[in-house]
């Protein structure tokens, strides 16, 4: 009997004021993650869409620069690799340049080799990559000669 009157005396829980404040900061965190996350995966398609565009800039960039150089002599060739994290391609004079791979894509095995011969020469190659973001897959396909690439 003693035990039951003083658990009636000691009543712990929240009071009114306290359930309300802690309802205003449970919304504050449901309304700024509802306004962020849209945002977050705009950035996520921005960083693939700069991935692609650096790729075609430096695929541009290293073919003409192997094209320009015809000597069948020199047997001039230029090398992109590409794994997970970077892309690097190494020009035919030794310059380098990479390019990170944004961690949102992924490419469909390990890594791969693409040679550019002498006048900008390249092998049939398809490659698959995949998009976190987009949920889908790219597929670039290099055609032969003339260094042509598509994705699609």
């Amino acid at each position: 009997m003693i035990i039951i009157r003083q658990l009636k005396k000691n009543k712990f829980g929240f009071t009114n004021i306290e359930m309300i404040i802690v309802l205003i900061i449970a919304s504050l965190f449901i309304g700024i993650t509802i306004f962020i996350y849209p945002n977050i995966k705009n950035y996520q398609r921005n960083d693939e869409q700069k991935f692609w565009n650096s790729f075609k800039y430096q695929w541009d960039s290293i073919i003409m620069s192997t094209k320009t150089n015809k000597n069948d002599k020199l047997k001039i060739s230029s090398t992109i690799i590409v794994n997970k994290n970077n892309v690097k391609f190494i020009y035919w004079n030794g310059v380098t340049k990479n390019i990170k791979v944004p961690s949102t894509i992924s490419i469909y095995g390990n890594s791969y080799i693409i040679d550019i011969k002498n006048g900008g020469y390249v092998a049939p190659a398809t490659y698959r990559w995949y998009s976190n973001t987009l949920k889908r897959d790219y597929v670039q396909t290099f055609q032969l000669g003339w260094g042509v690439y598509h994705i699609e």
